[in-house]
């Protein structure tokens, strides 16, 4: 009986061994598994080039059923040295196409024509709680820099150093707000209806920037896979 115990032990160690190796092994293999790549462009936080797609998808509320839309930049007009680029999407001011032109700061102005007049739409360069005036609509009349430190994750990826923008709160049954990544663009897209409120979030995207000042804003930061 002793000879027949003092042989198991042995097996036994050896078994317990061989499973934390195997455990080891498995943790290790998951924390390599390389996460999905993320295409980024430039270091503006809204890239600029026809082409250019974002596609958010969200809850519609009716048995889990997903629903999607898609952000697309579909051409690009010249005026002087000054880029002018198409944008169609269901944000405000956007639903019949709108055009929008980065500034050297990198802001963004919006505009019905690149020979129209112009107003601030997107500004990343600002304090948190600072508002600007953009006449997109009247329940989002002005808009406001909410954070400008967010981290974001989406089906798409994770975020970090998001701008958070949106409206002022001037309807209680209307708003608007928008999240961006620098070298991405728009990550999530908020609405506030009547219905109650709904979040977009980015899907996949397609994305280049080839205006001038593209690279003039600094390192982009990506959190991925965390």
């Amino acid at each position: 009986m002793w000879h027949k115990r003092a042989t198991e032990r042995p097996i036994l160690g050896a078994l317990i061994w061989l499973a934390i190796v195997v455990l080891l092994c498995l943790v290790h293999a998951c924390g390599t598994e390389p996460t999905k790549a993320i295409q980024t462009a430039g270091s503006s936080f809204f890239p600029l080039a026809v082409g250019n797609r974002w596609v958010f998808q969200w809850d519609g509320g009716d048995g889990g059923q997903k629903r999607a839309d898609t952000v697309l930049i579909d051409n690009v007009a010249a005026n002087g040295e000054d880029a002018y680029y198409h944008l169609r999407c269901s944000w405000p001011g956007f639903e019949q196409g709108g055009w929008i032109r980065r500034m050297s700061n990198g802001n963004l102005t919006w505009t019905t024509h690149p020979r129209g007049p112009e107003r601030q739409f997107l500004l990343f360069d600002v304090a948190e709680g600072t508002k600007w005036p953009t006449g997109l609509f009247e329940c989002a009349d002005s808009l406001s820099m909410y954070e400008d430190y967010a981290v974001v994750t989406t089906p798409y990826g994770r975020f970090d150093g998001v701008r958070e923008i949106g409206d002022v709160g001037q309807c209680m049954d209307a708003g608007w707000g928008i999240k961006l990544a620098r070298g991405v663009g728009p990550v999530a897209v908020s609405w506030i209806t009547i219905a109650g409120p709904r979040e977009c979030l980015l899907v996949d995207a397609q994305v280049k920037d080839d205006t001038p000042s593209a690279s003039r804003a600094g390192p982009k930061r990506i959190v991925d896979g965390e």
